[in-house]
């Protein structure tokens, strides 16, 4: 019997042991060492995975601002693009394929018009006109789209239509977050909820 140090990931263990066992000791440590990491690693690799194909959460955010000098609401909305992509693929029978080097070519129109139709902002009974400004999509799925309403002076009511995705996912959630002059609102809407009436102070 006599003692051995043993040098294994910068890590020092001491075995008090024969021969013949230091070895087998050795090895079962390294195997169960590595058979933790392994684990580790497929639980991360699994779960990392699942997140890139499926989510529990269905949410969108719309930041609408009013550029007082330009006298126009600027709107952001940030959604998933993998949500909207099936949303699109099943009305409308196209794979936009968004980010993408196969982007479909039409991509940008087909969305223009589905936000047009499923975001609506009313002033006095006016369907007011929402522009394209352009999009962006990030490597975690995440979709920008940029929309700008021209022409809006100081109006007391803005009536908002948010029925984005609620035809698709049940548990779909949108978020309006208004800011006017120093005055900031943010409405939810559901597919239970889908129309707002805002009062406007400036």
């Amino acid at each position: 019997m006599y003692v051995k140090y043993v040098a294994f990931l910068d890590c020092p263990i001491y075995y008090i042991c024969a021969p013949s066992d230091l070895f087998s000791s050795i090895n079962e440590f390294v195997v169960k060492y590595y058979s933790r990491v392994i684990v580790a690693f497929l639980v991360v690799t699994v779960f990392s995975c699942s997140d890139m194909l499926a989510h529990n959460y269905f949410v969108s955010i719309c930041t609408m601002d009013y550029n007082q000098k330009e006298q126009s609401f600027e709107l952001t909305f940030k959604l998933i693009a993998h949500d909207l992509e099936k949303t699109i693929q099943e009305r409308n029978n196209v794979m936009l394929r968004l980010g993408s080097d196969n982007e479909f070519p039409q991509a940008n129109e087909i969305i223009m018009a589905y936000i047009n139709q499923h975001f609506q902002v009313v002033v006095e009974n006016e369907l007011l006109n929402m522009q394209f400004v352009g999009k962006e999509t990030e490597l975690d799925e995440s979709l920008y789209l940029y929309f700008e309403i021209e022409n809006v002076t100081k109006v007391k009511e803005l009536v908002i239509v948010n029925t984005i995705l609620v035809h698709s996912f049940d548990e779909q959630e949108n978020i309006l977050h208004l800011n006017v002059g120093d005055a900031e609102k943010s409405e939810v809407f559901n597919k239970s909820i889908t129309r707002k009436e805002i009062k406007i102070t400036w």
